[in-house]
């Protein structure tokens, strides 16, 4: 593997995409990345309650895009040569504190794709091209708020809400929520509303 001006870095590099998901066989820095629009890969991970409720986050004060914002479960992006399975996986350790013990309850529920673009302080114009491995964590117990261990620069507080309520918030646009992308809401919702119900 390869990156694109072949020095190193300290920044985080991604595997470079063609827009159906194949390699295009090169890495490059996150933030060129993100300047460039190039297509790479993400993991999301939601986690589910016995009784249908899902995990949300709310993201820090001082993250660089849509801070003070609820979230999905856990998130990140694939890191260069990385796999995705094992990349959620570690998603849930860093940022809730939670090691997977039953990992089979972690599965890959679907892959959407997402476009956004925007501004940051810090960095800029963006152009974020991902490509969004979507993942459900149901364990056998549900796993109390106050056993989580938050990885305070990315999250600020976690809650369980009924998946319905955020469902129709999303849906209806909540600015206190991360938008979702159109595809994200046609494709993963209806098989998120299954976990919910527990028809899955």
């Amino acid at each position: 593997m390869s990156t694109t001006n072949g020095l190193k870095s300290t920044e985080e590099h991604f595997d470079v995409l063609n827009e159906d998901g194949s390699p295009k066989g090169f890495a490059k820095a996150r933030s060129l990345v993100h300047r460039d629009g190039d297509w790479h890969r993400s993991t999301h991970i939601w986690v589910f309650s016995n009784e249908g409720e899902v995990l949300v986050q709310l993201r820090a004060a001082g993250k660089d895009t849509f801070p003070g914002r609820w979230d999905v479960s856990a998130a990140g992006h694939i890191s260069a040569g990385d796999n995705s399975l094992p990349s959620a996986t570690r998603e849930l350790e860093e940022e809730l504190g939670v090691k997977l013990e039953d990992s089979e309850n972690l599965h890959l529920l679907t892959t959407v794709k997402a476009s956004a673009v925007g501004s940051t302080k810090k960095h800029g114009p963006y152009k974020d091209n991902e490509i969004q491995d979507i993942y459900v964590y149901k364990p056998k117990t549900t796993i109390p708020v106050d056993l989580m261990v938050l990885q305070s620069d990315e999250v600020d507080r976690v809650e369980y809400w009924p998946w319905q309520d955020y469902r129709e918030r999303c849906m209806g646009d909540d600015q206190l929520l991360v938008p979702r992308s159109p595809m994200y809401k046609q494709i993963a919702f209806p098989l998120l509303d299954k976990v919910a119900s527990g028809s899955t």
